[in-house]
């Protein structure tokens, strides 16, 4: 992405480590009980009700933008940012290679709470911290935020196999 911003005398450099999208928890996860609308879930998945993508995709849009706006304050003018991360392909967030981490986190977390090394009231209040947007998703923030736009996008497939 290129910095079509002006300076405000900011850093030099353009990468930053924390580039977490995904700051918190969606607080949209729980009704007025305080309660998990994603039951037996710690992420998006094939049982979780569409309420859930929603709050992730609302926490992502907004933790996205002020990330934009962080970064666009350190770089030049002109100067470029690269983003890496995990994004899925299409709507579907389950159909994604990193899906099968979080099923596995989730098997294990289940089995430490049946040999009770885990509280299961805390496994029910765990959600992860992880939205794998769509490549328009991305886009869309870039042009909202507005300080940046898109150079090139690209993706790379892995083939992922147990």
């Amino acid at each position: 992405m290129k910095n079509a911003e002006k300076s405000n005398g900011g850093a030099r450099s353009g990468a930053k480590s924390e580039a977490a999208f995904q700051n918190q928890v969606p607080p949209g996860l729980y009704n007025e009980e305080g309660e998990s609308v994603n039951k037996g879930n710690i992420y998006i998945s094939e049982s979780s009700p569409p309420a859930v993508s929603m709050a992730y995709f609302i926490q992502f849009q907004e933790d996205f933008f002020l990330f934009l706006g962080s970064r666009s304050k350190e770089l030049l003018v002109g100067g470029r940012m690269v983003l890496i991360s995990l994004r899925r392909v299409g709507p579907d967030h389950v159909d994604r290679g990193n899906y099968i981490l979080w099923e596995l986190l989730s098997q294990s977390l289940a089995n430490l709470v049946s040999k009770g090394k885990i509280e299961k009231e805390k496994l029910k209040s765990y959600h992860t911290q992880f939205y794998a947007p769509s490549k328009e998703e991305i886009e869309e923030q870039v042009r909202r935020e507005g300080t940046f736009k898109v150079d090139y996008g690209s993706a790379v497939a892995m083939a992922v196999s147990l």
